[in-house]
Parts: C-alpha cells; structure tokens; sequence
C-alpha cells in the first residue's frame, strides 16, 4: 500500500486536534461526535443489506457507536446494539440513553446480520483484549457479514500499529480525523481492510506541525554544477549462488534513496547478469568470494556508506 501524498498522523496528534477545534470554535464534542456519526451513516446506508449489529464499548469509540445507531435507523435500516462493555464515558452515557429512545439492546448475537459495525475501542487502546472481547471477536470474525470498524479496529495501538490477539477484522475503516500510523504497521494493515477517510474539519492550518507527509521532501536540491560524488558515495558487498541479485536490489534502492555514486562487488562469476541492466550501478567483481587489500583499501578512502551481506 503506497502512502506517497497521505498525511499520516499518531492517534495523539489526531486526538489535540480534536480537542484545539473544540476548544477553538467552543463546539461541544458531543457536535463533533454527532457529526462524525453522521458522514459514516451516509456512507453505510449506501451498502447492500438492512440488518446492521452495532458492537459499543464503554468510552467515546463507543459513544460513536450509540450515535451512529440513531442515525441509521432514521435512516432507514434495521439496527440492533450490542454492548461489550457498560457505557462510563460522558459522551458514551449521553448517546446509549439517546438511543435507547430508539430500540433496546440485545443481549445474544446471531450470524444473520448485513453488516457488523466494531465500535468497541478506539486509537487510544493499547495492551491486550480481554478474553470475553478476544472470544467475541474471535465469533464474529467467523460471520459472513461485512465488517466495519468506526475509526480503527479493536484490538490495534493506534500509535505503533500494535495488534492484539482476538483483534476485530475489518474489511472498511472509516478513519474520523484523520489517518492513524497505527492502520500501517506489517501486522495491523491485514485487519484494517480498505480505510475510508472521514473528515470532520480537524485537519486545519495546524496539520503540518504534527502530521507526517509521506510526500514530503527529504532530500536536499543539489547544486547546478555539482557532480555525482558531491551526493554521497556508497559501497555494497553481497552476493551469493542462492541469492546473486540482493546486493544489485540494493545498489539500486540506495540510487533511488539519492546517492551519487554506487558501487557493487559481487562474485565476478555473475558479471554479465550485473550488467544487462544496471547501468546506473558501478560493478566491482571479486574471484573466490574473497576481498583483497586494494579494495580494502578502496572503500577506506572513497565511500561514505558501506552495505555489507545482501543475499550472503
């Protein structure tokens, strides 16, 4: 997945912004909340099916569940609320009394709903699911049903993209605020599923003082008369019958990555495959897998990164 132009924000970040427009503009949070609910139901309410099950957990995460709740079944689909855990938040007590106002909660689940929405946790879990949420989970994960989850999946550290056992899988995301570095982590993006971006006015004139611009520019320009070896030097040595390619791969990320000059010694037995198609790339060829003096002595006065064992 390619975050090239994607500002990715820590669920800290997300969550002073939040609390700098309701300080800001004096808007109550529970708007905000209201508002978030709102975007999420236009864009559930399009999906096939009328059955929807709404999992609500004890704080705000929860809170936009409750609400949520409503505004789908003014909407027109038949929801049902199950709560995981006993509302505690201001915002979690005020929207499940809304709600109720509408239907009464369930207290079994069976596997003959559309749609699932996770409304547990929100960016600020962290540590493990408890067992009876972990065995929750581990149930509806099994449904046919399509699953949703309001801002991130319970059971994900919103920071570091840590994931629990027994975490909810999502096939959508709605992300309110803003993108969380925790969605993107190798474990959490298999949980995440497709993440929608939902907008709430947070992302201000402020953003760019918190926020990680995958775009941005990290490299400085070079100079209009400067040369290759003014952009940094670097030497790798790698390289074997099972895997003669890895120090070329990374010969040619360290091009891609801005070094002027790129040096790669490799078994000489594999010279012509070196150079079919790496013509950025200055080979030097080694016989019997051995470096001599000279090199050494090469790499001691000239290159100022070396990379040593791809594909060794």
């Amino acid at each position: 997945m390619s975050l090239r132009g994607k500002k990715v924000f820590f669920a800290d970040q997300v969550r002073k912004m939040d609390k700098e427009l309701i300080e800001g503009l004096k808007m109550p949070s529970v708007s905000l909340m209201e508002l978030a609910s709102a975007f999420i139901s236009k864009e559930i309410v399009s999906y096939q099916g009328k059955k929807v099950l709404i999992l609500c957990g004890g704080g705000n995460n929860g809170g936009d569940g409750y609400s949520l709740a409503r505004h789908l079944s003014f909407m027109g689909k038949d929801v049902k609320v199950y709560s995981a855990i006993s509302p505690s938040s201001e915002l979690c007590l005020l929207n499940s009394r809304l709600y109720k106002d509408y239907s009464d909660l369930i207290d079994d689940i069976e596997d003959d709903f559309d749609i699932i929405v996770d409304s547990i946790f929100g960016s600020g879990f962290h540590g493990k699911l408890s067992l009876e949420i972990k065995d929750l989970f581990d149930r509806i994960n099994s449904f046919n049903a399509l699953k949703i989850a309001v801002d991130i999946p319970s059971g994900i550290n919103g920071n570091t993209g840590e994931v629990s056992p027994g975490t909810f899988k999502a096939d959508i995301t709605f992300a309110i605020g803003g993108l969380k570095t925790g969605y993107y982590s190798p474990e959490a993006i298999h949980f995440s599923g497709d993440i929608k971006f939902i907008d709430i006015g947070l992302l201000h004139e402020k953003e760019s003082e918190w926020g990680m611009l995958f775009n941005k520019k990290v490299f400085p320009d070079r100079e209009a008369f400067s040369h290759k070896g003014d952009s940094g030097k670097v030497y790798v040595i790698g390289g074997s019958a099972l895997y003669p390619g890895a120090p070329i791969l990374s010969s040619k990320a360290a091009i891609a990555s801005g070094a002027g000059l790129v040096y790669c010694n490799i078994p000489e037995k594999y010279s012509k495959a070196a150079f079919s198609s790496n013509e950025d790339v200055l080979f030097r060829f080694r016989k019997d897998g051995k470096i001599d003096k000279e090199e050494i002595s090469f790499i001691n006065e000239n290159i100022d990164c070396l990379i040593c064992g791809p594909g060794c």
